[in-house]
């Protein structure tokens, strides 16, 4: 009866880091969106950008044209892109964090934070407490005004957008 139980734990621990595999296989998948979904929005960003300052005052731009209203286009555009990518990068963050949580719920059912659990003459534990305390990651963290006022792609993606639309309307 002794080895049954020994290999239910056993059995149970196996699951617990398959699955601990497959949550950081998430985040990396996640985390590679985010970066991608940047990648794809500063480039255009960063094109519109260069046709600006490329753009000799004397010449016309494209939407220059059409005056007051192809800037109020122009504006309309960027905005949505920069919105659209934006949201997009904190619904993948908020997914990560909710990763990250199960993972940090894996970490303590394995004992990563149980002090002398996998040696006796040390007290310490695997993973400093405060690892355990710091996560998950806090809402407030993910939502939009928690993401512009920190250094990361989203708020990188506003301000390039801030930036293209203060050049429409400068230029």
């Amino acid at each position: 009866m002794a080895n049954s139980k020994e290999h239910l734990t056993k059995e149970k621990i196996d699951l617990l880091l398959y699955m601990d595999g497959v949550q950081r296989q998430e985040i990396r998948y996640r985390d590679e969106r985010v970066h991608n979904i940047f990648t794809w929005s500063s480039s255009i960003l960063i094109v519109v950008m260069g046709a600006l300052i490329a753009t000799k005052q004397s010449e016309v731009i494209i939407w220059g044209a059409y005056g007051l209203m192809g800037k109020i286009m122009a504006s309309i555009i960027i905005t949505f892109l920069v919105v659209f990518s934006v949201q997009w990068q904190i619904r993948n963050r908020k997914y990560i964090a909710d990763n990250g949580a199960v993972i940090q719920k894996i970490d303590y059912l394995l004992h990563y934070y149980d002090k002398g659990y996998f040696d006796p003459k040390n007290r310490d534990s695997l993973f400093p407490e405060k690892w355990f305390q710091e996560y998950p990651t806090p809402k407030e963290k993910i939502h939009f005004f928690g993401r512009i006022k920190s250094l990361n792609y989203t708020s990188a993606t506003f301000i390039l957008g801030a930036l293209t639309l203060l050049m429409i309307w400068v230029q």
